[in-house]
């Protein structure tokens, strides 16, 4: 294998992993959050309906408890319609979240929207792609033909 080669396929799975770590982020956060996750009930500060293009979203804004968090962040987070009538009612929302570290919740009736995991998925399956392309067109022994020398 010639060194153009390795060097090509190095930084296509340099950017693979790159692309690839806000998926690992997320399972390793929510691992964490399973293991070391306290329930406890928010604050809820604001709660909207979006309705882009006629679908309707549910927006809750929600404050944690300062024993969880330095500075009491307030944190959004789209859920389903029980879940944002009952906040609203309410003015309260059922959080299990890692103390110390208020990026790394879950609401109850919290909606994912599973956008970013599908592209990431198919930006991987291109950088695959390209690599394959790569490799083909080297050929199969890895030999590059080297130019004649006068």
């Amino acid at each position: 294998m010639t060194r153009t080669r390795i060097g090509t396929l190095v930084a296509l799975g340099v950017v693979a992993i790159l692309v690839t770590l806000p998926i690992a982020d997320h399972y390793w956060s929510q691992w964490r959050l399973d293991r070391a996750g306290v329930d406890t009930t928010a604050e809820v500060i604001r709660t909207e309906v979006l309705e882009p293009g006629g679908d309707q979203h549910y927006l809750v804004e929600f404050r944690l408890d300062e024993e969880l968090v330095d500075g009491r962040p307030v944190w959004p987070v789209e859920v389903d319609r029980d879940a944002y009538e009952a906040a609203e009612a309410d003015g309260t929302i059922e959080v299990r979240v890692v103390p110390g570290r208020p990026s790394v919740h879950e609401v109850e009736g919290q909606t994912d929207g599973s956008t970013g995991l599908i592209m990431l998925l198919i930006i991987d399956v291109l950088l695959v792609l390209v690599a394959l392309v790569v490799w083909r067109a080297r050929g199969p022994g890895g030999s590059e033909e080297e130019p004649d020398q006068a």
